[in-house]
């Protein structure tokens, strides 16, 4: 099939060879390059015209199809094919004439095998090639260079020396060098050794290949190359590491009280207690990493190390960490954050799910047959709640206030219905019957969790709590808490996890796609967010400018803007036996600027402008699996958790400073802009392409700045707190 784009039409040509795949085209359609079928090769190659006629077979062979299986592209004059692949038994690139399908010149190939555990060994794919004849390609987590005008003349008949890595390896030596390692690798040529730009040495005993690191000034990982007294060449991307390099701290925030769980990673770290010593704040943590069978090496191809430890008392703010060993030493300031406070608040309840009522100062918690009612001001549980239901049998699930938070909606699992309170005279209660109850593997199946909306509607799904094979997931259906009636939905109504409206009621969101509800146009909007069977919910922030769903972000008209996404050694170690799971639904503070979820040892908090890990909060507390574990205020600074200690109530003593949206991004020199984020105190400062604006606080999610006399164009503006910390909205505003 072939595309015209003049036309923007397309046609078939003639019927290839069997199974053909395209490799590569030329810049006038004039020759193909396509997997034939031809005898004799890996992956047989062949050259055609733009009707498919074989012009003839190429030399070399790839070593598979498709990504990190190698491949060919066609020079900008078409004259010459450079392939990445294999020949005589050797990884090259070759450089073919494409008159004579002759080799011109073979250049050492960018073969890689990973050391760690993830990851595929590989060939790149190359995808495009400069006027040098530099050829860069698609390779394992990143993009290879090769200078395909290195030419090379292979020895006859020598073994290919590209040595793999065996089992899960990395080295790290001192800064001063002399550290001999060994690769599970018997060439029969002594190679030259290069530890990044530094040449070091190599050597064989008994075969095996022995390599020694020169000294260095600058500590972290290096490439480690092999050259081959015949040309050929092996690369080892993050092989070794000069001295300690810590290089992202897994846990980043937790309780000043200590104790809780915590891991950093990086390079030349001590594999167990004995290895070094680890202080947070000048403190010594303790180091929990044990060496074993499977060493704690993350999941990267060429993988750094996870030190677990624990983490010590600490002042409040943040601290420097810094891991000692006997090859050197390296820290990460500011690293880790110790909140204001962490408190346990006890409680005989079981709960399903917590809801902040900031107007009240108070937080509701599903408690069975009951609504726990805590006082953020008295620090206490207080008078409960008694919803009203249909029946006898009551087991509350889900909470949400109507815009005006005149009323609070309970969902009633086991009796089909949504409760209705007026939290000021909670007497004052009825209900309204939702669904009947459902079971799936023996597990009730009723009203799950509810949004208002500013209609004085309710949206309601039904699902069970969670449990192994039960879904949270089921119909959708609307009441009329005017008329106390109920129908399904009008769309989205079967199979979704969740809802949720924004603050003023005007949009709700509903399950995983998701589907967009405009109470003003009465009409739904269907998203198609990508997500597995299940899920962990939706969630609007309250100014209605962000929904999420699966690690995914979009806006209200359902259109995916970004997805979450964090460095692969954030994920953990390939051997865990049991990776933490996602609980269910995760919440944004007011300003859609912070996304927070909960797992159940710690939870994230996601910025959302950037869609980054901002924070990963570790407790000795154990978060419930239930619907709705998690809670926050109106910016983000208190976060309240169902835990096995009952309520938990994290106190990170401001939120961290974020921006969420602006009410105009296209504004002149004087023009206001109002700012919404979070962690704003009276004293931050803005600037607007490096100059200084004037800002006037409004509460600690709302300021507005007049915008300076910048230069015209995309402007970057620049928060920065009293407490020194700093947020960077990029191309912020635009200014004519």
């Amino acid at each position: 099939m072939v595309y015209d784009v003049s036309s923007q039409s397309t046609s078939t040509i003639n019927s290839g060879p069997a199974d053909e795949n395209l490799i590569a085209v030329n810049n006038d359609g004039s020759q193909i390059v396509l997997y034939t079928g031809i005898p004799g090769a890996a992956v047989p190659v062949g050259l055609f015209d733009r009707n498919l006629n074989l012009i003839g077979a190429l030399p070399g062979t790839l070593p598979g199809y498709g990504p990190l299986a190698g491949g060919v592209l066609f020079s900008a004059d078409n004259k010459k094919l450079y392939e990445i692949g294999e020949y005589n038994g050797v990884a090259v690139v070759l450089t073919i004439g494409a008159a004579s399908r002759n080799v011109l010149g073979t250049a050492p190939g960018p073969f890689t095998d990973p050391s760690g555990g993830g990851g595929d060994s590989g060939t790149p794919t190359p995808f495009a090639i400069d006027s040098t004849g530099m050829v860069l390609g698609i390779q394992n987590y990143g993009i290879s260079f090769d200078d395909s005008t290195f030419y090379q003349n292979y020895a006859v008949n020598m073994p290919n020396q590209n040595g793999r890595i065996a089992g899960l390896s990395t080295f790290a030596g001192p800064l001063s060098g002399g550290t001999v390692s060994s690769l599970y690798s018997f060439p029969a040529l002594t190679p030259d050794v290069w530890f990044g730009q530094t040449r070091g040495s190599a050597s064989l005993s008994q075969g095996q290949l022995s390599f020694t690191s020169p000294p260095s000034t600058t500590p972290g990982p290096v490439n480690v190359k092999f050259i081959y007294p015949d040309g050929e060449q092996a690369f080892y991307p993050q092989l070794f590491s000069y001295s300690t390099f810590p290089e992202y701290a897994v846990t980043s925030g937790s309780s000043p009280n200590g104790g809780a769980p915590a891991q950093v990673l990086g390079y030349g770290l001590p594999q167990d207690s004995s290895g070094g010593t680890l202080t947070v704040g000048g403190s010594v943590a303790t180091i929990t990493t044990t060496a074993g069978q499977y060493p704690p090496f993350s999941g990267e191809p060429y993988p750094s190390t996870i030190l677990a430890y624990t983490l010590p008392a600490g002042a409040p703010g943040w601290a420097d960490l810094q891991i000692s060993t006997p090859i050197g030493s390296g820290a990460l300031p500011k690293s880790i954050f110790y909140a204001k406070s962490v408190t346990d608040y006890s409680s005989p309840d079981q709960f399903s799910a917590v809801l902040v009522d900031a107007k009240r100062k108070q937080v509701y918690l599903a408690a069975g047959d009951h609504v726990d009612v805590f006082s953020t001001s008295s620090k206490q549980f207080v008078t409960p709640f008694y919803p009203a239901a249909k029946g006898s049998t009551k087991q509350f699930t889900g909470l949400a206030l109507t815009p005006d938070g005149s009323q609070l909606l309970v969902t009633d699992l086991l009796d089909g219905s949504l409760a209705v309170i007026n939290p000021d005279t909670p007497t004052s209660n009825y209900a309204i019957a939702i669904a009947p109850v459902g079971q799936v593997n023996s597990r009730p199946v009723g009203p799950l969790y509810v949004a208002a909306t500013s209609a004085n509607q309710a949206f309601v799904s039904t699902g069970s709590l969670p449990a192994p094979s039960c879904p949270a997931y089921g119909n959708v259906y609307l009441a009329n808490l005017t008329t106390h009636t109920t129908a399904l939905a009008g769309q989205c109504n079967s199979g979704e996890l969740g809802v949720d409206a924004s603050g003023d009621g005007n949009f709700v969101a509903i399950g995983n796609s998701p589907c967009i509800y405009s109470v003003q146009n009465s009409s739904y909007i269907v998203g198609s967010f990508p997500y597995y069977l299940g899920g962990s919910g939706v969630a609007m922030s309250a100014d209605g400018n962000v929904v999420g769903a699966n690690h995914i972000l979009g806006d209200v008209q359902a259109n995916m803007i970004g997805s979450l996404a964090q460095p692969i050694a954030l994920y953990g170690s390939p051997t865990q036996l049991n990776p933490p799971v996602l609980l269910l639904n995760p919440r944004f503070n007011d300003s859609g600027s912070l996304y927070y979820l909960a797992y159940p040892n710690y939870f994230e908090i996601v910025d959302v402008a950037h869609a980054t890990l901002r924070m990963r909060f570790s407790l000795t507390e154990t978060i419930q699996n239930t619907a709705s574990p998690l809670a926050i205020d109106s910016g983000g600074r208190n976060v309240y958790l169902l835990t096995d200690k009952g309520l938990t109530v994290v106190d990170l003593g401001a939120a961290p400073l974020s921006i969420g949206h602006l009410s105009n991004q296209n504004a002149s020199p004087g023009t206001q802009i109002v700012v919404r984020g979070s962690g704003f105190d009276s004293s931050t400062a803005a600037t607007v392409g490096g100059v200084s604006a004037f800002v006037s606080v409004t509460d600690e999610n709302t300021l507005t700045l007049t915008v300076p006399g910048a230069p015209s164009g995309p402007q970057d503006i620049v928060l920065t707190r009293s407490d020194g910390e700093t947020y960077t909205l990029e191309n912020g505003v635009v200014i004519p």
